[in-house]
């Protein structure tokens, strides 16, 4: 038998709350209209208004103002004593079609406490208290491990402090995470604003781009006026170690710690352990035959899925003195809202893309009103539900020998799903180009 670990993925397929703490039934296929699921907390209570000002909704030099000059997260504020209730999520029935999913949430407790400490990292940052702030947001993100509001808070709380690189590194990890457009709109406006802190316009613009593609803000359109180049995407480079083996049963074991493989039956040979590893799930339809996967001359993409129906996608390549070199790329449809996705491969060892759209059922912080209403969330009272907007993700992965690590490309997706800017490798430059964008960048290890 096959479980799926606890590990982080790389594309956006991670839950709010620990592996361990979820709990489906299949997931395998989303269901054909999610909605908000969610079980109801037993100590609900008043909404109560929110004056704290939340540095991580709005960036800028100041602390944030909640209006249309700069994006905002998902999180209405709320005017208190003024009668104003936040902006009900009642439409959205409480039920899901195909399959049952059960939400579990962190204890009321530690909900309790994240939103104590974030709301207290907020608090910090607008008082200008950096150093405070970052230890509010390390503190709420001890209570819910790698919840994106908390990430995306401390990364913009060690920007206004200068810490570039840290802060990059936590809004890169929040937007890796599934999130409301309006949230991911304002964290990629942010990583423009560390990347035009640097200097670099070419970056700073494609964030700024992404940004008011995901969410048109007047302070996102006014970062990118006359700029007709700049595609909306996020690089990372050499975002991904890929790790080499001498043998092919070296590397099936290495997967067989994964769970990836089937270890009822261990190969006896190298042939066998070849045809194990390779034998690919289809890379776009589940309903499909396996296949035989490293066929060609490599490299070679293989696709593996769970007992719980995640997935996961590697990259197999051959390395000198016959090593095999493997590269995790992350998995997909395990969370609690469910999530499916097609993957491609193109090119060969002197460079190769993997094209990967994940299509995932966003997980949003609610709570209860007094009408019993789902509403967004204002205060501690709050729980995570499965929202209907999806989490659509196209990812770009450059294998080149120019580089000893993978780079990434992230760029949003149409309203089918597709991908809006298309990914291409022309000898040694990585190709960019959409409808209205068109840029070339060099392969490198930073790109």
């Amino acid at each position: 038998m096959r479980m799926r670990p606890c590990f982080l993925a790389v594309l956006p397929c991670l839950s709010l709350l620990a592996c361990d703490a979820l709990t489906q039934t299949d997931g395998a296929k989303k269901p054909a209209n999610k909605s908000v699921n969610s079980d109801k907390p037993d100590d609900s209570k008043k909404v109560a208004g929110d004056q704290t000002a939340k540095a991580d909704e709005a960036p800028g030099d100041q602390p944030a103002k909640t209006d249309d000059k700069a994006p905002s997260t998902d999180t209405p504020k709320t005017a208190e004593g003024d009668g104003t209730k936040p902006k009900s999520r009642s439409h959205l029935a409480q039920k899901t079609t195909g399959k049952a999913v059960k939400l579990e949430q962190a204890p009321a407790e530690l909900r309790k406490a994240f939103w104590t400490a974030l709301n207290d990292g907020r608090k910090q940052t607008a008082g200008k208290q950096y150093e405070a702030a970052i230890a509010a947001f390390d503190l709420a993100l001890t209570k819910i491990p790698d919840h994106p509001r908390a990430l995306s808070g401390r990364g913009y709380a060690k920007y206004l402090a200068g810490k570039l690189d840290e802060a990059e590194a936590d809004f890169h990890k929040a937007l890796s995470a599934p999130g409301t457009h309006k949230l991911e709109a304002a964290i990629a406006f942010n990583l423009g604003l560390v990347a035009e802190k640097r200097g670099d316009t070419q970056r700073a613009h494609g964030y700024f781009s992404l940004s008011n593609t995901l969410r048109p803000t007047k302070a996102a359109k006014a970062k990118i006026e006359g700029d007709t180049k700049a595609c909306p995407v996020e690089v990372v480079p050499a975002a991904i170690e890929s790790e080499l083996y001498e043998n092919w049963q070296e590397l099936w074991s290495k997967l067989a710690k994964r769970h990836l493989v089937d270890t009822e039956n261990p190969p006896k040979s190298e042939a066998e352990a070849r045809k194990a590893v390779c034998t690919s799930e289809d890379l776009t339809d589940r309903g499909a035959d396996p296949f035989p996967a490293c066929e060609s001359g490599g490299p070679w993409l293989v696709k593996y899925y769970y007992d719980d129906g995640a997935h996961a996608l590697v990259v197999i390549e051959t390395a000198d003195a016959d090593q095999l070199r493997l590269t995790f790329l992350g998995e997909a449809g395990g969370g609690r809202c469910g999530a499916d996705s097609k993957a491609s491969i193109t090119g060969d060892f002197s460079g190769a893309v993997v094209h990967w759209e994940v299509n995932e059922y966003v997980p949003i912080d609610v709570m209860y009103n007094d009408d019993d209403e789902i509403v967004d969330c204002t205060t501690d009272e709050c729980f995570t539900a499965c929202a209907d907007e999806q989490d659509s993700t196209a990812t770009d992965f450059i294998f080149h020998p120019f580089n000893a690590d993978t780079t990434i490309i992230r760029s949003p997706t149409d309203k089918a799903g597709k991908a809006s800017v298309r990914v291409t490798l022309d000898s040694n430059e990585i190709v960019l180009k959409s409808d209205t964008c068109e840029q070339r960048m060099p392969v490198r290890d930073k790109v």
